[in-house]
């Protein structure tokens, strides 16, 4: 039975004691509750509404129910925050850096260079945005931020990721006609031309992407994706689209890739081979360039040997330091003192034996040519009519 009146609100105060009176049922719990934060003010009465309503931790139970739970141990949720972390933090200075070298550097402001520059900027935005999203969801189980924020990641997500692929594409492209073609391509490699490829394909991923992710649930009528879930949804509704994403986006870009620089090594790999060649026919027109100096500097050798005399030649090979010539002076001075020395040596004898011939020989004829005389030794003695 109920109590009403002064019976009630004695019953009242019990409760807010905690010694609870004769009636308990839902009514008389109101009345405790409004009764006790009339006393206490308006924010216990609130309170004190909140906690004798029934239906609340009902709620907050199913909420709970609702939600999955997360694969994960909690070693493994740590471990797999750390690395998400980490590998966050890596891309975004990574990055960072280099597209604060490429701006403040004016050598680094090269064509090769926006393309990296192009490529940097979406791999920035993949560590800044997609990672540290994409490891929340991981470890939660769940996407708790909403379809709005779920589809503005989607769409940064793939726009970003697309666009890095195809910067890769053309830094394939620009690598592989700069080593088949390097004089045509350098000269049609312009920085309007580099901007207008970079430009394409984020236009191109722009297109792809993020359109579609926004549009299709207004395409199908309604969104299909779950409260907690967060994903394309035209990705798990129409295979057709799907797959027709999948190879734009990944396998014809990969591929092409592949193929390009699998002719870039074969590339180099003929040149290696074309190099010994070309290393040789160098030293052979070497060779011949030294044979025929060699063959000149010899005719041009026996043209001054015939037409100057020995001294000449001589003097030449002095001048480059040749030792022979001073040999063949040193001799020269030598054979000249001992010309002196004979000279002196025969006016004695002469003398002397000019001497001896007055004395015991006859005269004879007198040689034909006056100018002619024969030089004689010591022992030979000499015609009386050389005078004196």
């Amino acid at each position: 039975m109920c109590l009403d009146g002064d019976e009630a609100a004695a019953g009242t105060w019990h409760l807010a004691r905690g010694r609870p009176g004769a009636c308990q049922g839902p009514a008389v719990r109101l009345w405790v509750g409004v009764r006790a934060g009339a006393e206490r003010g308006p924010w216990a009465r609130r309170v004190d509404v909140m906690l004798n309503d029934s239906s609340v931790p009902a709620n907050l139970t199913e909420l709970a129910a609702a939600l999955p739970a997360s694969p994960y141990s909690l070693a493994q949720t740590i471990v797999i925050a750390i690395v998400g972390s980490v590998l966050s933090v890596l891309t975004v200075v990574g990055n960072s850096m280099v597209m604060i070298s490429i701006k403040i550097d004016k050598q680094l402001q090269t064509i090769s260079n926006y393309f990296l520059f192009s490529l940097a900027v979406a791999d920035f935005a993949v560590g800044l945005i997609s990672m540290p999203l994409f490891t929340m969801f991981t470890i939660f189980g769940y996407w708790p931020l909403g379809p709005h924020i779920c589809d503005t990641w989607l769409a940064l997500d793939y726009l970003a990721s697309n666009a890095s692929v195809l910067n890769l594409l053309i830094i394939s492209f620009d690598r592989y006609f700069s080593v088949t073609r390097p004089l045509t391509y350098r000269a049609k490699r312009t920085t309007r031309r580099a901007k207008v490829m970079i430009g394409g394909a984020w236009g191109f991923s722009l297109v792809l992407w993020p359109p579609w992710i926004y549009a299709w649930p207004y395409i199908d009528g309604e969104r299909k994706v779950p409260p907690h879930e967060c994903y394309i949804q035209f990705i798990e509704t129409n295979q057709f689209i799907t797959f027709g994403t999948a190879i734009a986006a990944f396998y014809v870009p990969v591929t092409v890739m592949c193929i390009l620089y699998y002719k870039i090594w074969r590339e180099t790999k003929k040149r290696q081979k074309d190099l010994p060649n070309l290393q040789g026919g160098k030293k052979h027109d070497s060779s011949k360039r030294s044979n025929s100096s060699d063959e000149t500097r010899e005719v041009d050798g026996r043209a001054r040997s015939e037409s100057g005399d020995a001294d000449s030649v001589y003097h030449v090979r002095g001048a480059l330091h040749d030792t022979r010539w001073r040999d063949h002076q040193v001799a020269n001075s030598r054979s000249t003192k001992r010309g002196w020395i004979a000279i002196q040596a025969w006016c004695i004898a002469w003398w002397h034996s000019g001497r001896e011939d007055l004395e015991d020989t006859e005269p004879e004829e007198e040689p034909s040519d006056a100018g002619y005389a024969t030089p004689v030794s010591v022992e030979t003695p000499l015609q009386s009519s050389v005078s004196r």
